[in-house]
């Protein structure tokens, strides 16, 4: 699998399928409406007077919102690929705005939706140790922030003062939190790209009647991407700088790199199809593994 290929191809498409930016409009606003909310996410100042509890609770209610619009954009660039599918597969040479509504009107949505919120739900329980280890980080580094902001300018810190004291309160819950991010990281990505691929899987499970349920599609993902996680870590590493620039714009760059990024997972996957349907072909055991 080249991947430089992929990215090649995925340009000549996007420069090439008419209405493609159309196409791809819906979720660029969305997805800018998420990243115009995160900037107004300023705990900095309400931290320091809250106890632990209170600031979960205030975490959980400000991202409530700005996470039920992540999952909306999901389902929005779900249904733009699916249109995309129908490009690559030479099955239509040019779409429409009105295609991304196609998913939404169909009865392919129940099983879309139920995989999407399995996923998600599997990925948070993944995301746990990550979770609780930022809770802790957060919390504690903002109190020793605090604490350290009312000293007065050029005072020597020393552990035995009562600031010193009141700062070593906080940092073994900061360092615990650091270790449990870490952890959470070395389980949580490998996950992440093993469960990647259930969206499309689950395409072509309901294109040919062969859909058994959300886990199956899951499943499917975990054995189709065994063996090629790096590969799709690599393609994801690659668009860093295009989804840095999107950032810094505020999310209005998606218009070009959606169409770009979800055209060339597309086309990764059904490059990795061709291959193991070549490795099934030639290790039965594998074919057997699959089934």
């Amino acid at each position: 699998m080249n991947l430089s290929n992929i990215r090649a191809q995925a340009r000549t498409i996007r420069s090439q399928t008419r209405g493609i930016f159309l196409l791809f409009a819906a979720p660029t606003l969305v997805s800018t409406l998420s990243i115009l909310l995160s900037l107004y996410d300023n705990l900095r100042n309400s931290i320091p007077n809250l106890s632990f509890r209170q600031f979960i609770y205030l975490l959980v209610s400000k991202n409530l919102f700005p996470t039920t619009i992540q999952f909306i954009t999901t389902l929005l660039l779900i249904s733009a690929s699916y249109t995309m599918i129908t490009v690559i597969r030479k099955k239509k040479d040019e779409v429409r705005f009105s295609d991304i509504g196609h998913l939404f009107t169909s009865k392919n949505f129940t099983p879309v939706f139920k995989t999407v919120l399995l996923k998600q739900l599997l990925l948070f329980l993944w995301n746990l140790p990550i979770f609780c280890g930022s809770l802790l980080s957060v919390f504690n580094a903002y109190k020793i922030l605090n604490i350290s902001e009312k000293l007065p300018a050029h005072t020597a810190l020393m552990a035995q003062s009562a600031v010193g004291q009141q700062i070593l309160q906080y940092t073994p819950g900061m360092l615990l939190g650091s270790l449990l991010i870490l952890v959470g990281l070395g389980i949580t990505i490998p996950q992440y790209y093993a469960y990647s691929q259930a969206e499309l899987i689950l395409y072509d499970q309901l294109e040919t009647g062969s859909y058994r349920g959300a886990f199956y599609a899951i499943r499917q993902s975990r054995k189709l991407m065994k063996g090629y996680k790096r590969k799709l870590f690599m393609l994801d590493l690659s668009f860093i700088g295009w989804n840095l620039l999107a950032r810094m714009t505020y999310g209005v760059l998606n218009i070009m790199v959606l169409p770009y990024t979800a055209t060339a997972y597309i086309l990764f996957y059904e490059e990795l199809k061709k291959e193991k349907a070549i490795l099934n072909e030639n290790n039965p055991q594998a074919r057997n593994s699959l089934s």
